[in-house]
């Protein structure tokens, strides 16, 4: 479509669809760079790094991919925007003193995007002191094409390693899976972000429930679907649908988020995926999803109106 060529051209060379027929998206192939990072962004005093130095550093590298994810973007979120070269930017909830930390960046257009809160959390004094910060679990839609959407889900589990943590993470896995079947039934998927699972453990208490939220869900974890050799708190899932296939092609720790000493610019290291996609859509079906898209934004746009009033 002449459409597509028009507004994809010159885009981030994170974000490549080929156009394979000039009068229909059928067949329409591309790929794309997935990155998942916990910052490490807590104020200097407590974090565990050296974020007022390290974001716009961060904010550089993240630019060579064309989604980046990023968890506990709390105190220095203008640091990281301001560095960011992306089309499209989300920032942060704030509702007290600190946001939720996350921040989407992206190449590919994102246009809409809700935060929900988590229904549960443990430790105040103790156990990682979850609910000391407002974490919560982020919805963006994600064009792939013109009319062509998939969501993406960021989030940021429960931490520490006690029993109460590991049931407050199951919580929050059943609540995220409620939430994706009512929001997102039928379209494809991104999820990514800190769940904060020690897998790697024999006997953790993380892996059943994981399950069976990667089953009620439909989502595939690329790490194990490329056969990665190791477990990692930071995951990144993904789900098809008829009309758009995705492929976790490669999985990767990213070793270069370091600063000109060799240290590493978080406590975490990011992981990312790269991912390929085939979109099958007649003119008709095209067509379809262009006016249901423009009724969706429409919508979008009178519920906008009548929250500022």
């Amino acid at each position: 479509m002449g459409l597509s060529v028009v507004i994809y051209k010159g885009l981030h060379s994170g974000f490549n669809p080929h156009f394979s027929e000039p009068n229909q998206l059928k067949n329409l192939t591309g790929e794309f760079k997935t990155v998942t990072y916990n910052v490490a962004g807590l104020p200097e005093f407590i974090s565990q790094s050296k974020p007022s130095v390290n974001m716009p550093i961060i904010g550089k590298k993240l630019s060579q991919y064309a989604l980046a994810l990023v968890q506990e973007d709390f105190w220095y979120s203008h640091e990281l925007q301001e560095h960011a070269d992306f089309t499209y930017k989300n920032n942060p909830v704030v509702k007290s003193s600190v946001g939720d930390g996350l921040g989407q960046f992206s190449q590919i257009p994102l246009v809409s995007e809700d935060h929900e809160a988590w229904q549960d959390c443990h430790g105040i004094i103790g156990d990682q002191n979850d609910c000391l910060t407002p974490k919560r679990f982020s919805f963006s839609k994600m064009e792939f094409a013109p009319g062509v959407l998939g969501h993406v889900y960021n989030l940021h589990l429960d931490a520490g390693e006690s029993a109460e943590d590991e049931i407050v993470r199951s919580r929050q896995l059943r609540q995220l899976a409620t939430y994706i079947k009512t929001r997102s039934e039928g379209y494809p998927l991104i999820v990514a972000g800190d769940f904060n699972f020690h897998l790697e453990k024999k006997d953790s208490a993380d892996l059943l429930p994981y399950l069976e939220f990667l089953k009620e869900t439909g989502l595939t974890d690329a790490c194990y679907a490329t056969h990665c050799s190791e477990e990692r708190l930071d995951r990144i899932l993904y789900r098809s649908n008829p009309k758009v296939f995705l492929t976790a092609k490669s999985w990767n720790v990213e070793n270069d988020f370091k600063d000109k000493s060799g240290e590493s610019l978080s406590d975490h290291e990011p992981v990312a995926v790269n991912f390929t996609y085939q979109i099958n859509l007649s003119p008709e079906e095209m067509q379809a999803s262009l006016v249901s898209y423009e009724r969706e934004k429409f919508s979008e746009s009178l519920q906008e109106i009548s929250h500022n009033q």
